[in-house]
């Protein structure tokens, strides 16, 4: 059976920067090696990586020199994601081996407990510029999404009651993040807006759609589906977009990270793909050529930051590696292997039907449709509008199909 890559769009505004980045046909990746074993999970717009390395500790990459980054006195932590200040947010166990969420600031060289108050398990994943952290806690009998501010530095336990875990924040406060089931298995996603007075799931993002890229500066969020096929959508109204895997013969697919340019990177079987929004082309990353690190095989690639620089793993000599890298505009005769994206788009919204050609003219629909423009301030609102919860909607909901 064929897979598809699953793209939820939810749209507030459309608009991508003027200088968005894109990707050279018949470029170069010039990659490199950051050691066997590593994982490396983030990189932000000042090319600093953060991940895990090949000892199960989270490490800071920077001047080409990796920092362990130690632990809260157990064995193992993991360094979600980074922001411009250099800010580190992620989980690690403590002395007692339970998994809590950390920040670590670099200026100070210090990994902190922000979950020192609770006896349970619980994560930091994301990070904005204005140092407002996403992630979870467990209350001994469920998952809840948990917002750290500066004035909330404990964590406010968002949403009331349910099962569910935030997983990105942007800029501007947004949230998105997951809903679990009975079985603790993921079974929709979410999107709060910081604009709204109520602290809920204002924007739900559908079910079987979690945004595990997190959420962009442009309000796209990306990850995966049910089916286990990539995924991505704008918040607002929701619109949910399907499209082919990189290859026929891949089982699954998944949108790992992205930017504010709408360049998505992931996996798709066990080939690394790129996906330009701009272009709506599809990028298998073993078609380049490479420079400096020479890999058997780019396995997949993890995120990548506004100027288009990314991490991945590889696969060098049968073992992984974790790198870094860019795609230089250096022409190459060999050939770039693209996946044109869908044949026939069928959008749907106020049960209205309309067949679109190609992804240019999709792109060009949704911005007519979705012409409201948040206005978005550049001060995060996250501290000023955490309410107590009311109920959640996931309304209006479209569906496209590549």
């Amino acid at each position: 059976m064929m897979t598809r890559i699953l793209f939820l769009i939810a749209v507030s505004c459309f608009t991508l920067p003027a200088q968005a980045a894109t990707i050279e046909i018949g470029g170069v990746l010039i990659l490199t090696d950051l050691g066997a074993g590593v994982k490396p999970t983030a990189i932000n717009n000042n090319g600093q990586i953060v991940g895990q390395d090949q000892n199960g500790q989270a490490f800071l990459w920077q001047n080409n020199s990796m920092t362990t980054l130690g632990t809260l006195g157990g064995a193992q932590s993991y360094a979600n994601d980074i922001n411009d200040n250099g800010m580190i947010v992620g989980w690690s166990h403590d002395d007692n081996g339970m998994q809590k969420a950390f920040r670590y600031d670099d200026s100070i060289d210090t990994m902190i407990n922000i979950d020192g108050a609770t006896n349970f398990t619980s994560s930091a994943e994301a990070v904005n510029i204005h140092g407002e952290v996403v992630g979870w806690k467990n209350n001994g009998s469920a998952n809840r999404s948990s917002i750290w501010t500066e004035n909330t530095p404990e964590g406010f336990l968002a949403f009331g009651g349910g099962n569910h875990r935030a997983v990105g924040v942007n800029d501007s406060g947004d949230v998105v993040g997951v809903t679990l089931n009975g079985s603790n298995q993921f079974d929709a996603g979410y999107f709060w807006n910081s604009n709204d007075a109520v602290n809920d799931f204002s924007g739900g993002l559908g079910v079987d759609y979690f945004p595990f890229a997190g959420i962009n500066n442009h309000s796209l969020t990306a990850g995966q589906n049910l089916g286990g096929l990539g995924s991505f959508m704008f918040t607002g109204e929701q619109a949910e977009v399907t499209l082919s895997t990189l290859h026929p013969s891949d089982s699954s697919s998944s949108i790992l990270g992205l930017n504010d340019s709408g360049i998505m990177v992931g996996e798709s079987g066990t080939n690394a793909f790129a996906f330009d929004l701009s272009s709506g082309q599809m990028f298998d990353m073993n078609s380049f050529a490479t420079r400096g690190l020479q890999p058997d095989a780019i396995l997949r690639l993890t995120d990548i930051n506004n100027q288009g620089e990314f991490v991945g793993v590889a696969l060098i000599n049968g073992v992984e590696h974790g790198f870094s890298g860019n795609i230089g505009a250096i022409p190459e005769p060999s050939g770039i292997t693209i996946a044109a994206v869908g044949v026939t788009v069928v959008l749907m919204y106020a049960r209205s039907r309309i067949s679109l050609p190609n992804f240019n003219a999709l792109r060009q629909k949704i911005a007519s449709v979705f012409s409201r423009n948040r206005n978005q301030s550049a001060q995060s609102r996250l501290s000023s509008t955490i309410l107590p919860p009311s109920a959640n909607s996931c309304e209006n909901a479209m569906r496209i199909d590549l």
